[in-house]
């Protein structure tokens, strides 16, 4: 599962940081205002400038898809990277 991220993001996604494509040359990992983590598209990947929000993890945990384009191997490899940290 862990071939839709880099060891880098994968780590950041289990500790909650803020990343970029110096970790993970397709997603970048942020913070909103409450309290959730998103990753998104870079804007490199895009056929537009800016960010594409494709996921999103709740406070409690709960990944979810962003757009019904996003693989569920992405979101199953962002779950199983949260489980990592149990």
């Amino acid at each position: 599962m862990t071939a839709f991220l880099s060891p880098e993001a994968a780590e950041s996604i289990r500790k909650r940081k803020p990343y970029g494509i110096a970790q993970d040359p397709f997603t970048v990992g942020y913070h909103t205002k409450g309290g959730s983590y998103m990753i998104a598209s870079n804007g490199r990947q895009n056929d537009r400038p800016g960010l594409v929000d494709l996921a999103i993890i709740l406070p409690i945990g709960t990944v979810l898809a962003l757009r019904p384009t996003v693989n569920p191997d992405f979101i199953a490899a962002i779950e199983a990277a949260i489980q990592e940290e149990d």
